[in-house]
């Protein structure tokens, strides 16, 4: 699998350059044949964007860790990829 991203603007990721967004996932989607994992910016309310878009999966960081509720959140990304 790889990682592909940012897709959204997140400052973590600001030295990678300009977010990509998410038509990327239509772009490379019958150009690789193997699985990609978005990265960068994506809380729980861009998961269906993201995800409809071809993504494979979503790779998180602050959405979970920055958040004030951690466990709720954690919970929240787990129901939207059920």
């Amino acid at each position: 699998f790889i990682t592909l991203g940012p897709v959204y603007e997140t400052p973590s990721k600001k030295q990678y350059g300009a977010p990509l967004g998410t038509g990327i996932f239509d772009k490379i989607r019958s150009r690789i044949s193997i699985p990609a994992f978005a990265i960068g910016g994506i809380k729980s309310d861009r998961a269906s964007e993201v995800l409809n878009s071809g993504a494979y999966g979503i790779a998180v960081i602050s959405a979970i860790l920055a958040s004030d509720d951690i466990k709720k959140s954690t919970e929240d990304f787990v129901r939207l990829l059920q």
